[in-house]
């Protein structure tokens, strides 16, 4: 079974846009300049859905991830907010989900809370449905 992960990001009216896997690289990469102008200056829901493929087709969708993306007056993202979310997440999950022998991390969640949405009933099945290319959504370029 190979699993992949579709992102997507949401505008203020519900819109939904696929975020491509290269433009989000060059939006985490330090040596980019990478805008967004729509978002410019807004926290914009986003969300990960992981999904089963199997010969290049997505057929399950199996996960949802939302968090928040947070962009400047120009639209570029704020690459730090996004990793320390990322970091936050892993440090609140502590050593159930790790295995390493960490303590969760209460503040660690607290922070990641701060940075993540709860996705309503309709929204998380547009974005299954999106996922697995049964909606077409637009991509941002």
């Amino acid at each position: 079974m190979k699993i992949s992960t579709r992102k997507f990001c949401l505008a203020s009216a519900d819109t939904f846009y696929r975020l491509p896997k290269v433009l989000y690289e060059r939006m985490m990469s330090r040596r980019d300049d990478t805008r967004l102008p729509q978002f410019a200056a807004q926290a914009v829901r986003c969300a990960d859905v992981s999904v089963e493929v199997q010969n290049q087709r997505a057929i399950r969708a199996i996960s949802i991830t939302p968090y928040i993306m947070v962009f400047d007056k120009h639209g570029a993202l704020d690459r730090d907010a996004l990793l320390r979310y990322w970091v936050d997440r892993y440090e609140a999950m502590g050593s159930d989900s790790s295995n390493h022998g960490s303590e969760a991390n209460p503040a660690a969640a607290a922070r990641a809370a701060a940075m993540t949405w709860e996705p309503s009933r309709a929204i998380t099945t547009l974005l299954y449905e999106a996922a697995l290319g049964i909606v077409k959504t637009p991509s941002l370029r």
